[in-house]
C-alpha cells in the first residue's frame, strides 16, 4: 500500500518569489465557522526555501509571516 502511494505522490516545490496560497488553520477558522468557508489563503510570496522542506512565506505588502509552512499546506496561485 506504502508503495502505490509513494508512486503516485506529486511532490510540490516552491521557489522564491513564487506565489502560493496558504490553507486556513484549523484553530484560525473558530467554532462557528461552516464548511462554505474559503479552505485557503492569500496569495502570499515564498520568501525562503528551507533544508527541510519548509517555506517562509510573507504578504504581498512585504510582511513576513510569523512562522514557517509545509509544502503540505501550499499550492501554487495563478493570477
Amino acid at each position: 500500500m506504502s508503495r502505490y502511494f509513494d508512486k503516485h505522490v506529486r511532490v510540490k516545490q516552491f521557489e522564491k518569489g513564487d506565489l502560493v496560497l496558504k490553507k486556513v488553520d484549523a484553530a484560525g477558522r473558530g467554532a462557528s465557522v461552516g464548511k462554505l468557508n474559503p479552505n485557503w489563503e492569500g496569495p502570499f510570496i515564498v520568501k525562503e526555501v528551507l533544508k527541510s522542506g519548509g517555506y517562509h512565506l510573507q504578504d504581498v505588502d512585504g510582511t513576513p509571516l510569523d512562522r514557517a509552512r509545509s509544502g503540505d499546506d501550499l499550492k501554487r496561485f495563478y493570477p
